[in-house]
């Protein structure tokens, strides 16, 4: 009888080891979400405020070319054209990625055969 109270004893025991094993296990894995929380919380804060610097940077720089483009219309619209700047349909270009000279109403380089 002596040896069955040992057993379930140790039983005992040993459940009560696992449980409070299983409580700390529990407890980390808050503490870990929780801090990775922390950081996915921080990191999309930075993420917003680089957006926003992004899109504020984006009005400074439209406003400053729509202020340039003003000057640039009255520049076209002074602009023109003698008949000496019309470009000539048959006079050879230039690749761009390998340099071969083609003719201007070629949409393929001859040489490396890439669109241009």
């Amino acid at each position: 009888m002596l040896g069955f109270f040992a057993v379930v004893g140790i039983i005992f025991i040993a459940f009560m080891l696992f449980c409070i094993y299983f409580i700390f296990k529990q407890i980390q894995f808050v503490l870990v979400s929780v801090n990775l929380y922390k950081k996915m919380v921080n990191r999309q804060d930075a993420m917003v405020k680089i957006l926003l610097d992004i899109r504020d940077n984006t009005k400074k720089f439209g406003a400053a070319a729509s202020s340039s483009s003003i000057v640039e219309k009255e520049q076209i619209e002074d602009y023109k054209p003698s008949q000496e700047t019309e470009p000539d349909e048959e006079a050879p270009g230039f690749c761009y990625y390998c340099g071969a000279e083609n003719p201007k109403k070629s949409k393929i380089c001859p040489k490396c055969g890439k669109f241009l």
